[in-house]
């Protein structure tokens, strides 16, 4: 089970990810102790005739039942969150047909050494199931698999083929398959994929309390109402939900994650405490002890209890790739009146992920309270330039903001951009001339139109010096041309901050283009042509922008 990011989506873009970098590796691999077994899969949406009302399910529906039989059987599998979130990082429709290249290159980045992909038909009383698989480092498919049988035997029919694609890839089938729902019945499961793929809030709750009805076994079900209760901001009912999965299921962790979230929530910290403080005991994951930080922030916990910072350090020493853990450590040192761990910590957060306006804020406010003026003043603008909500953040010495804090909705990791360690091993003043020569790099691979290769460089170097107005104005370049607009006009605004130029204006100006904003346009190459009357980039855009207008 993992958990949607709703609330993670407009804060927790994941680590760079606002910046639109998309060279990711999951956090899944392989130990070398199971080289011996199959890669890793990546099961995509099966296609079904989505415009019949009573079989627009059945392409979701035999995708789930794939993975989970797969997961069975001891295939490494990427299941559904984990797919969709990837895409969704990588700007990738989950729901359209993608090139054999653009499968290929998805798979490459996170991981991936076989693609699923197939379809369902139904034929009257039969269905019929085809799927392949597609051999990453060969390029190549395999042999297609079909399986035909009854339309009430969609699940013996989904469970053949899973079969089919474990043998291809090598897994030896085990005499005993343990499911972790069980023999789920074929209503319950059609209600329950139903509700999972509904868009509106209320279908989903109808539909899976409705699946839950038909089979009160169903934990995988109850925890996705709970789900779908919190994102309608209802916990006292998703509490129930979560509550309702027994200690035995195999699903009672992550049930009792989510009863603490929700507890969080409701604002119940005791509670909250205990539930969270019981699941360590088991594993400590860095999601468990983020919200253990959060909990004892919200109520002021002592440090009899563990204090905020120690949760949070303990988090972010497990996920050291996560902004959100290095900037809850750093918010909650703030809010102790620690400037200087403050300000070091808010440093990691935002070599992490630059464009994240809230860290900007509290770093600055930090760095106020430290006698840095300057620096502060300085923080403080790009907060404001980041985001609105900052505009009036303007009088220094105000109190520090609240309720800034980030809780998580899943106990493990669910970001798939990794660090390489070495680079922050390296000694401060190598770090400006490291950053050059990744920009160096990235800017061949850019001209090349190698822009994946570009991004990896470009990552390098803002991991070295996040401020890097050329690094910034180059990735921002790469991600218009990639088509990750809001992205570039982000990247372009903090680039303008670490350093003014004509070119940065364009770059933004440009974004802006694509973003239908023709006045703030003009405005940016108005700037562009001021600092360079003679920049043909500028007199281009400025022609495009007169075109658009007429």
């Amino acid at each position: 089970m993992m958990f949607r990011t709703s609330d993670l989506a407009a804060r927790v873009r994941l680590p760079l990810i606002a910046l639109g970098l998309v060279v990711v590796a999951l956090a899944l691999g392989r130990s070398a102790a199971a080289q011996d077994q199959p890669g890793r899969v990546l099961v995509l949406t099966f296609e079904s005739d989505a415009g019949l009302p009573r079989t627009y399910w059945l392409g979701e529906a035999v995708t789930l039942l794939t993975i989970d039989e797969l997961t069975a059987l001891g295939v490494p599998v990427l299941t559904r969150d984990q797919r969709l979130q990837v895409f969704d990082e990588l700007r990738v429709p989950a729901s359209v047909a993608l090139t054999r290249a653009t499968l290929l290159r998805v798979a490459h980045l996170v991981g991936a050494e076989e693609i699923v992909e197939g379809s369902v038909a139904v034929d009257g009383a039969e269905v019929t199931v085809r799927a392949r698989s597609l051999l990453v480092q060969a390029g190549r498919y395999r042999t297609e698999i079909v399986e035909r049988g009854p339309a009430g035997d969609l699940v013996g029919v989904s469970r053949r083929v899973a079969r089919h694609l474990a043998r291809d890839a090598g897994a030896r089938i085990p005499d005993n398959v343990v499911r972790r729902d069980g023999e789920v019945p074929l209503d319950a499961f059609e209600l329950y994929v139903k509700g999972v793929v509904a868009g509106a809030a209320d279908a989903r709750i109808r539909l899976l309390r409705a699946a839950i009805e038909k089979y009160p076994g169903y934990d995988r079900a109850r925890l996705a109402l709970w789900e779908a209760q919190a994102e309608a901001g209802d916990h006292q009912f998703a509490l129930q939900a979560a509550r309702g999965v027994p200690a035995t299921s195999p699903l009672a962790r992550d049930a009792q994650f989510a009863a603490a979230r929700s507890l969080i929530e409701l604002q119940q910290y005791e509670e909250a405490y205990a539930t969270l403080t019981g699941l360590t005991d088991a594993k400590a994951d860095p999601g468990v002890l983020n919200n253990l930080g959060v909990v004892q922030l919200r109520r002021g916990g002592g440090a009899e209890a563990g204090s905020p910072a120690y949760f949070f350090h303990r988090a972010a020493e497990l996920d050291p790739d996560d902004p959100d853990l290095f900037f809850n450590l750093g918010y909650a040192y703030a809010l102790a009146r620690d400037a200087n761990a403050a300000i070091y910590w808010l440093r990691e957060a935002v070599r992490r992920d630059p464009s994240d306006s809230d860290a900007h804020y509290v770093l600055g406010v930090a760095l106020l309270a430290y006698g840095a003026d300057a620096e502060a003043a300085r923080e403080r603008e790009l907060a404001r330039r980041l985001s609105a909500r900052y505009e009036d953040e303007s009088r220094p010495g105000e109190p520090l903001a609240r309720n800034l804090e980030r809780v998580k909705d899943s106990p493990e990791p669910l970001h798939t951009v990794r660090f390489d360690r070495s680079l922050a091993e390296a000694a401060e003043p190598q770090r400006r001339d490291m950053a050059r020569l990744q920009i160096d790099e990235g800017e061949r691979y850019y001209a090349q139109h190698k822009d994946s290769e570009a991004l990896g460089a470009v990552r390098r170097a803002l991991f070295l010096a996040p401020y890097d107005r050329d690094g910034l104005l180059l990735l921002a370049r790469i991600q218009l041309r990639t088509g990750h607009v809001r992205d570039a006009a982000e990247s372009a605004r903090v680039a303008l901050w670490a350093g003014e130029t004509a070119a940065g204006h364009v770059v933004l100006g440009q974004a802006l283009v694509e973003a239908r904003d023709v006045a703030g346009a003009r405005a940016e190459v108005d700037r562009a042509l001021a600092l360079e009357p003679d920049s043909p980039e500028a007199r281009a855009l400025l022609s495009r922008i007169n075109a658009l207008a007429r």
